[in-house]
């Protein structure tokens, strides 16, 4: 992450940056959608990067890569995973994964921005 989102602060050393905004696009869902919807959101969020990261390891074992292959279970825990995460996903509402995606995007977004003003400035 940039590191305008890691800074800390000097009194209690939490990440507030981050903080106030994940508490800012959380508080603008809010009013999208409701709690509920939030709450539906997040959950596809969860369940689409936990898809992601199952697909990557498949994909890995498929491949044949040592460190697939050294899992207890072989490829079928991906798999699991996948599955698990596609019924998950199933479940939530079509304007939940509107927002889940609206959310994604304007998250995209701010990383993309803060990036790029670090990486002109010199910064890493």
């Amino acid at each position: 992450m940039p590191r305008a989102l890691a800074k800390l602060s000097v009194r209690s050393g939490v990440p507030w940056v981050s903080i106030v905004l994940l508490a800012t696009t959380a508080l603008a869902a809010t009013f999208l959608g409701g709690l509920e919807s939030i709450i539906n959101a997040s959950v596809f969020m969860l369940a689409f990067v936990y898809l992601m990261t199952c697909l990557t390891a498949a994909i890995f074992f498929a491949q044949g890569r040592a460190c697939a292959k050294a899992t207890r279970f072989g490829g079928t825990m991906p798999v699991l995973g996948v599955a698990f995460s596609l019924l998950i996903m199933t479940y939530v509402n079509p304007p939940d994964i509107l927002l889940a995606a609206l959310l994604m995007a304007v998250g995209g977004l701010a990383y993309i921005l803060v990036s790029r003003r670090y990486s002109l400035s010199g910064r890493t």
